[in-house]
């Protein structure tokens, strides 16, 4: 299933980045999944994997600017942290950044209800934005979540 990104200002730390739609890649989750305030609630008795990014926007493209992001299952973080950020304030660095993927594997024993989290905020005053140009070379942020079939742990 992919996930289609909304526009979050000023995301501050345990902020969910939102998430405005969805849709199948292949099968039914979309379908049989539900999708509400930025958190999806993903349906019992499969492993899933899930990969999520976020496009950061800053006022000053400062070299220590960057988000870092995590997917949280209503407890706790999974998985490892995603991170965007700027490497200066040359002309090149403000149409430049490096994406690292959040990612995580989780069973769910019952109805798993997953968000993509804000960890860390330095400099970024925005996230998935298309209020400004930069979006259109840095690209947006994504989810993509994979069911997989398996045997519980």
């Amino acid at each position: 299933m992919f996930l289609y990104p909304n526009a979050v200002a000023s995301p501050s730390v345990n902020a969910v980045l939102l998430w405005g739609s969805k849709q199948s890649l292949v099968g039914t989750l979309s379908a049989d999944s539900t999708l509400s305030g930025g958190k999806v609630t993903l349906p019992a008795g499969y492993w899933y994997f899930v990969d999520g990014s976020a496009q950061a926007i800053s006022a000053t493209f400062d070299a220590n600017d960057q988000l870092q992001y995590q997917w949280h299952n209503e407890t706790s973080y999974i998985g490892t942290r995603g991170r965007v950020a700027f490497n200066g304030t040359s002309s090149f660095a403000l149409l430049s950044s490096y994406d690292e993927r959040a990612l995580a594997l989780v069973y769910a024993a019952s109805a798993l209800t997953l968000s993509l989290r804000v960890r860390l905020n330095s400099g970024v005053t925005g996230a998935n934005s298309t209020a400004e140009a930069q979006y259109t070379y840095a690209g947006m942020g994504r989810g993509i979540i994979y069911q997989l079939e398996g045997a519980a742990p």
